[in-house]
């Protein structure tokens, strides 16, 4: 199967953090991805790694962040250290590439502001397309840490609201290749709310390029005005973190990182006094309440 990309953007909590197994630097989570504005709709659950090689302190119990990760679908033979979660209860597995704490914790983020929708980049071979309802199959399959010949299976549809007056016309042929980013609108599941993912739907309303054809070049360049010319000519934007000090909102300061090798192997407690080693802690329940428990601790960099 060719191989692709798949990048999911979301906010998620993520819980009872610990070990890869003889890899004590990178931290497996239990994830919560809130993916839709919806009340009704159940978080995705996940087993996402992070290599921690700025020793962030993470709490045991869940905070909220913006993140971005690559991931497939859980399947048997995934490689999960358990904590009370079987494989049946994973959707995802992956690997977080970005990790951005959110400010008051869960009180902070309003689903019904569409806060929590997640938007999925996909780029890889079109599997099939289904014309009647505008819509085509792309089995992103790529390397994962926890599976390394995984695959999400993503079903693009092209909306009534998007950009395309023909969508017919949008619609890319079987066995080319594409990428597109749209909101994932809805998961599609084997035996009803707890079963199987079968595909993730996303909305594709804007952003679809077909990779085969030649690059675009625009016919004008932006106009100059209102830039701020740099020294050697360049120019940047008007606005500057300098000017805008005093009307910052004051955030934590991290401390300053020492200048030591980091390594995988390293025995260094990557998690912190805030909670029990790995070997010792009690066993813990994925609780994926938006409206739950606040959480406004910050990770903390040594």
């Amino acid at each position: 199967m060719p191989s692709a990309s798949a990048e999911l953007t979301a906010v998620v909590s993520l819980e009872s953090p610990r070990p890869a197994p003889g890899k004590p630097r990178t931290i497996v989570f239990d994830a919560g991805i809130y993916w839709s504005s919806s009340p009704d709709a159940a978080p995705l659950i996940a087993a996402l790694r992070f290599y921690n090689d700025i020793n962030y302190t993470f709490d045991d119990e869940g905070g909220f962040n913006f993140s971005g990760y690559q991931v497939v679908k859980m399947r048997k033979g995934a490689e999960v250290p358990s904590d009370g979660l079987t494989e049946t209860d994973y959707d995802m597995v992956g690997d977080i590439i970005q990790l951005i704490p959110i400010l008051g914790g869960a009180k902070s983020v309003n689903p019904k502001q569409g806060f929590t929708r997640a938007m999925l980049r996909v780029a890889g071979t079109v599997d099939s397309v289904d014309v009647s309802n505008f819509s085509f199959c792309v089995p992103a399959t790529q390397w994962t840490s926890a599976d390394s010949t995984g695959v999400l299976p993503v079903k693009a549809c092209i909306p009534s609201e998007s950009k395309w007056p023909d969508r017919k016309k949008a619609l890319p042929a079987t066995n080319s290749v594409v990428s597109f980013t749209g909101y994932l609108s809805s998961v599609d599941r084997d035996g009803g709310d707890n079963g199987t993912v079968k595909h993730f739907e996303v909305e594709v309303a804007r952003h679809l390029d077909f990779l085969a054809r030649g690059s675009y070049s625009p016919a004008s360049t932006p106009s100059p005005n209102g830039l701020r010319k740099l020294g050697n000519g360049r120019r940047k934007l008007r606005f500057n973190f300098d000017d805008n000090a005093t009307d910052a909102p004051s955030t934590p300061s991290p401390k300053a990182l020492g200048k030591r090798p980091m390594r995988e192997d390293s025995e260094e407690s990557l998690y912190g006094d805030s909670i029990d080693s790995p070997s010792n802690a009690k066993q813990r329940r994925l609780d994926l309440s938006i409206g739950g428990k606040e959480n406004t601790a910050l990770p903390d960099v040594a």
